[in-house]
């Protein structure tokens, strides 16, 4: 049963939308990369239960338009309880955070200051979900999630709903 629904809205700019856990790098099997998506505001619905819990995300563009068949359907799995949509332009990119609040995690490589920027929108904000102008992110406790991504008649990538599994 749902009880908190909370709202946030971000961009993309790049044509391209990444779901995954903000811990698993560009180059790796572990998340769902769009190409094709509606440029422009998208609108983003995270559904908690009354224990806290994500249940579900649904992500639309402002303008969408669905053709209302699955186009695409992956399981995510989670490495640090966490899951986002990302613009991809944006993804572990260090220099798109300046300014942001950090956690002060050690950092190793490109792209641990994003994560770090990523960690602390979850770990201060209210029900661990937050977005920043170019992405959403959430806590779960769910170490899976089914991602499903619908087009517009145009053949633009423009809704995601991420599912527990």
């Amino acid at each position: 049963m749902i009880d908190t629904v909370v709202q946030f809205r971000f961009i993309v700019k790049s044509g391209r939308l990444i779901i995954a856990d903000p811990s698993v790098f560009d180059d790796t099997e572990n998340m769902v990369k769009l190409r094709n998506v509606r440029n422009g505001v998208w609108t983003v619905q995270l559904l908690f239960s009354m224990l806290g819990i994500l249940e579900r995300v649904v992500a639309r563009h402002e303008k969408a338009s669905v053709l209302r068949a699955r186009t695409s359907k992956r399981e995510v799995t989670l490495i640090s309880s966490q899951i986002g949509l990302f613009d991809a332009s944006n993804y572990r990119n260090d220099a798109q955070i300046m300014g942001m609040p950090i956690e002060s995690y050690k950092t190793y490589q490109k792209g641990d200051l994003w994560y770090c920027a990523m960690c602390y929108i979850t770990n201060h904000a209210q029900q661990g979900a937050g977005a920043f102008g170019y992405g959403v992110i959430t806590d779960s406790d769910h170490k899976s999630h089914i991602v499903i991504s619908k087009k517009s008649w145009e053949g633009e990538f423009v809704e995601v709903e991420i599912l527990k599994k």
